[in-house]
């Protein structure tokens, strides 16, 4: 139970940021504009120049403004309400309340749209049907599969979608998302670990129909190969929790070549290879060091902390939602953003071999 309350907590404490109600009038001041420009620029209505539409979206986002969404959908054929949900198409299934990476980024796009005047519903992509489609005008969709059939199917309904991760069967330039540099991310790790003395390095991953689990995996063989480690890299199938990772990690240690150092690519997995450690007598960092791919408040309260990777997940839910209404309402946009990756190194990985 500590666990979850660690991962909500951070999800009420953005959503508490949007308590107070700021009127039209009051972007209108911000921007210094007239209230009609403010309701033609949010409504997507009127010839307004790209200037004085980007500052009166940036005060209404900085000021948490929230439209009517009731007088909008008079005016225009959109329903105002936007929709994220996890890849319905993987076998892998994932609930968005699993990892707060899922947390922060549903924290951020809930954000950007009530400020926007969207209403943001996380749908469970196992209870989906085709009348939801027809009240949504948009959904970012977390971690979709390579060649996700959710996305064609919501493309064919004239519904915008904006992915956080890729399609990896997508075209160069083709699809709109938002994502981390994975290879960059992977990389931190390993140099990390090698400086940190290991020498043979595993790898807990999930199956690779994600593109940050591909990516993941193929950077660490070649990386591998370019070290002279034998690649030791399991996907786990059937969830993200300890106790995958747990089973995972005794077997990795079953064999005659044992690993002396584990990344696991989220922060759960990273829990588990720790407790399958000391299970065996060793010790981490001292026997074993370990890593995780995304950070949590549980990551940090765990002893010793995990060195993990921060993947700015609130940056990520942010940039969708933004890329999202930007496409919904005709605006011009950057088009795809890649969230930059930092390393929180801490005990987990630092300690004497």
């Amino acid at each position: 139970m500590w666990y979850i309350n660690c991962i909500l907590d951070s999800f009420f404490n953005e959503t508490d940021k949007m308590v107070k109600r700021p009127t039209i009038r009051d972007v209108a001041a911000a921007a210094g504009v007239s209230v009609t420009t403010v309701s033609h620029t949010l409504n997507g209505k009127g010839r307004i120049d790209a200037e004085t539409a980007r500052k009166v979206r940036a005060a209404a986002d900085q000021l948490g403004y929230r439209a009517s969404t009731a007088a909008r959908s008079l005016q225009s054929s959109r329903t105002g309400q936007v929709a994220i949900l996890h890849s319905r198409s993987s076998a892998h299934q994932v609930s968005l309340i699993e990892l707060e990476y899922f947390i922060q980024i549903v924290a951020g796009a809930s954000s950007i749209a009530a400020a926007r005047g969207y209403h943001l519903t996380m749908m469970l992509p196992a209870n989906t049907h085709d009348s939801d489609w027809t009240r949504t005008d948009g959904v970012i969709l977390i971690d979709p599969i390579s060649g996700d059939p959710l996305i064609n199917e919501l493309k064919r309904k004239n519904i915008v979608v904006v992915t956080t991760g890729r399609d990896t069967n997508q075209k160069a330039g083709e699809g709109l998302w938002v994502d981390n540099d994975n290879v960059q991310a992977i990389l931190l790790v390993l140099n990390h670990l090698v400086e940190n003395g290991a020498t043979q390095v595993a790898l807990l991953t999930t199956p690779g129909d994600y593109s940050y689990s591909r990516e993941t995996l193929q950077t660490y063989r070649e990386w591998c190969a370019q070290h002279g480690q034998s690649p030791m890299d399991r996907q786990l199938a059937g969830g993200i929790n300890e106790t995958i990772a747990y089973h995972a990690t005794l077997e990795l240690f079953s064999g005659p070549t044992k690993p002396d150092a584990i990344h696991c690519v989220t922060d759960r997995y990273a829990m588990g290879a720790m407790m399958a450690v000391e299970s065996l007598g060793l010790s981490v960092p001292q026997d074993c060091l370990i890593t995780a791919g995304t950070d949590s408040g549980a990551a940090r309260l765990v002893v010793p902390p995990l060195t993990a990777l921060d993947l700015h997940p609130n940056e990520v839910g942010i940039n969708a939602a933004k890329l999202l209404i930007d496409e919904i309402e005709g605006h011009k946009h950057e088009g795809n953003h890649v969230v930059p990756v930092d390393l929180q190194i801490r005990g987990s990985s630092t300690g004497t071999k």
